[in-house]
């Protein structure tokens, strides 16, 4: 694999990582406003 896929592969987890974090913060956030 080059540098380019590498890096993209690496850019491609990071944008997840951040989704699911995002994800798990907005659930938190709910559930205290619920109780």
């Amino acid at each position: 694999m080059d540098i380019v896929s590498i890096f993209a592969i690496i850019t491609a987890l990071s944008f997840l990582a951040a989704g699911i974090y995002a994800l798990f913060s907005i659930i938190k956030l709910e559930n205290k406003e619920g109780k």
